[in-house]
């Protein structure tokens, strides 16, 4: 089968997929190179990073796609994705167009259609099974949805939101994403703004976090991987970032990413994969226009531990980096300015979290009252370190 590969309306690439392999096994014609994603326009191997690309952007890592692996239907997910869902994602404008299809970017983009996201499916929480030959059923930016957690895009008023389960131990996740945005309104960084919601209508009551994109049809979303950075130790990738990032002419680009780090001293966020941030750019002029809001802060506060432990020393990730410690963090980003007013408001925190843990504990694994006690001090202990540093 043959296809092109598409940045809205610009042709990129040309190519033969085959059914029978399920790869890419050539490049036919090459076209405006410089509207490619990031990750391929710096390719020395393009048919292999391609393929490789493809590869991640369907979900066979997903929580969905398990559940749809262990149903009756003989689906050959990766074709069909290819031409029942063209490829479209809610993050980005590239897709996937069929040779002698006579379709355009604005009849099929997710940004300015609409599509159907069958009761949730997506989420992983329902036990029903679905007929995957239905194109309605796989055109649907939860293809290109990524991420072990259980995701489902749908349309409210006609935005769209993004709502998301949780998968760890203590089932945190939702609560985790809502405070996060607290913390990061008090910090004045830009964060995706998260809400709460329960959904009744699955086999059983939910707690989901629910989030409006923060992409639309001329702005993407690139994740850090696809920078090139990452093959340093963390300080060396922290500088080399920050120089990046002014050489685009980001404003205040230090002090973005270093609140972003101590966002995730402040909460514990254990999961700052490269994935998990990027910066934003412009889809006409290709011009940098941020680094990305901050998003994807659920697997944070002790979540994915089967037990709740005061005592456990949180080490982060940081860039590339595991096991960077609080100390190592704090001297990274010792440039910061935090004023009184600021601290005093992050002293708050704590008992919001305790309000929003006995709200909802009932859709976590929270065991206890205690647990929850312990939780709010697990905070507050890191909010007071923070505190004493910057005073």
């Amino acid at each position: 089968m043959q296809f092109t590969l598409m940045n809205k309306n610009h042709k990129l690439i040309d190519f033969y997929y085959d059914e029978n392999i399920k790869a890419i096994t050539k490049i036919i014609n090459k076209y405006d190179l410089n509207y490619l994603p990031l990750y391929l326009y710096n390719s020395s191997n393009l048919l292999k990073d391609l393929n490789d690309w493809l590869k991640s952007r369907f979900l066979i890592n997903s929580t969905w796609f398990k559940q749809l692996s262990k149903t009756n239907y003989a689906v050959d997910l990766q074709t069909s994705i290819y031409t029942k869902s063209y490829g479209l994602s809610l993050s980005d404008p590239y897709w996937l167009k069929q040779k002698n299809k006579n379709i355009k970017w604005e009849d099929v983009n997710f940004f300015q259609n609409n599509f159907d996201y069958k009761n949730y499916l997506f989420l992983g929480l329902e036990s029903r099974e679905y007929n995957y030959d239905d194109v309605n059923v796989l055109y649907s930016p939860n293809i290109t949805t990524g991420g072990e957690l259980g995701k489902c895009w749908i349309i409210e008023n006609n935005k769209r939101i993004l709502y998301k389960s949780s998968n760890t131990f203590l089932k945190l996740e939702p609560l985790n994403e809502y405070i996060a945005s607290k913390i990061s309104e008090i910090l004045g960084v830009s964060c995706v703004k998260y809400d709460l919601k329960v959904l009744s209508n699955l086999d059983k009551s939910t707690l989901v976090s629910s989030c409006e994109t923060f992409c639309n049809e001329n702005v993407e979303l690139i994740p850090f991987y696809e920078l090139g950075l990452h093959n340093k130790n963390y300080k060396e990738c922290f500088e080399e970032y920050i120089n990046l990032l002014n050489n685009q002419h980001i404003l205040s680009a230090k002090e973005k990413v270093s609140k972003m780090l101590l966002l995730d001293l402040i909460i514990s966020n254990h999961d700052r994969h490269l994935g998990n941030y990027g910066i934003i750019r412009d889809v006409n002029t290709l011009k940098w226009l941020d680094v990305a809001p901050i998003y994807d802060c659920g697997r944070a506060m002790l979540t994915y531990l089967p037990k709740i432990d005061l005592n456990i020393d949180n080490e982060l990730i940081v860039f590339n980096t595991t096991n960077v410690s609080h100390k190592e963090v704090l001297n990274l980003i010792k440039d910061l300015k935090l004023d009184n007013d600021v601290l005093n408001k992050l002293k708050e925190i704590p008992n919001l979290y305790e309000e929003i843990l006995n709200k909802y504990y009932k859709y976590t694994n929270i065991n206890s009252k205690e647990d929850i006690l312990v939780l709010k001090e697990k905070l507050k202990k890191n909010i007071m370190e923070v505190i004493n540093f910057f005073q």
